[in-house]
């Protein structure tokens, strides 16, 4: 399918008697009255829920609308941009190593290098993503390489797909901020990137009313985020979630969504 195509179904798969709209589902906990269903679907061995702050239906839906959208195997929804920043840093890099980062990335990414992580040993090494030279240096020795496909609020664009091949070359993973290009103009996985940050309070919520971050990577890496964010109650609420997969599928059934969810347009 198209885009617009699986973003008018991405996230939910509707059958008969179904609403079109989906419920928000606003409850903290699940009920069972069997303690071994429960620890099955506790360890994710059958589908299901058993606590809020570790999944719901609701960041479910926007999860899988993000993932499928970004061409990713999965997603890990998160209540902020920067939630879904400070979860992915910490997965692709659990222990103090040196960082590559775009010097022009948005201020408060910016901010939480420096007053967080490099305070506990991260080597932060601030570069022209420009000039590939520089980038192919800077990447000796690396943990990770972190880069916007359109810098916030510079709007500088760079070359995602030199980054990632210079990177691959070094064994050096990729985070990508794809906030301000959205999937409808970049997939960075498609280039190469190892993981996907958005910050869902802007274009794919798109109505400045909800705070919300989505991290999209392989399984592996994002059942590790998960598990990160459960620990230290990232979680997004329901109605967030709902808000912000509602509006990706109902936003793309409107002619010339696609452009409504990008800047500039």
């Amino acid at each position: 399918m198209k885009l617009d195509s699986r973003a008018v179904h991405a996230g939910r798969e509707l059958k008969p008697r179904d609403p079109l709209a989906p419920p928000i589902v606003q409850t903290a906990v699940y009920v069972y009255d069997d303690l071994d269903d429960y620890d099955a679907v506790a360890r994710g061995e059958r589908p299901g829920h058993v606590y809020a702050r570790n999944s719901n239906e609701n960041t479910q839906w926007l999860e899988r609308a993000v993932a499928e959208l970004e061409g990713a195997e999965a997603a890990v929804a998160t209540g902020s941009g920067m939630a879904a920043i400070l979860l992915a840093l910490l997965s692709l890099a659990p222990r103090p190593g040196p960082l590559l980062v775009q010097r022009e990335l948005y201020g408060v990414t910016l901010a939480l290098l420096r007053q967080d992580f490099e305070p506990r040993g991260y080597e932060v090494r601030y570069i022209d993503f420009a000039d590939l030279e520089a980038v192919r240096q800077g990447l000796d020795g690396a943990a990770l390489a972190i880069c916007e496909t359109i810098t916030n609020p510079l709007c500088k664009v760079v070359d995602l797909e030199a980054i990632c091949r210079l990177a691959a070359e070094g064994r050096v993973p990729v985070l990508v901020d794809n906030t301000f290009a959205s999937p409808a103009l970049c997939r960075p996985l498609e280039h190469g990137a190892t993981a996907v940050v958005h910050s869902a309070t802007k274009y794919l919520g798109g109505h400045s009313d909800l705070t919300a971050g989505v991290v999209a990577a392989g399984g592996e890496l994002t059942a590790d985020i998960r598990a990160r964010g459960v620990r230290m109650g990232t979680t997004l609420g329901p109605f967030e979630a709902w808000l912000a997969s509602w509006r990706v599928r109902r936003g793309s059934r409107t002619p010339g969504a696609c452009c409504q969810q990008v800047p500039g347009a």
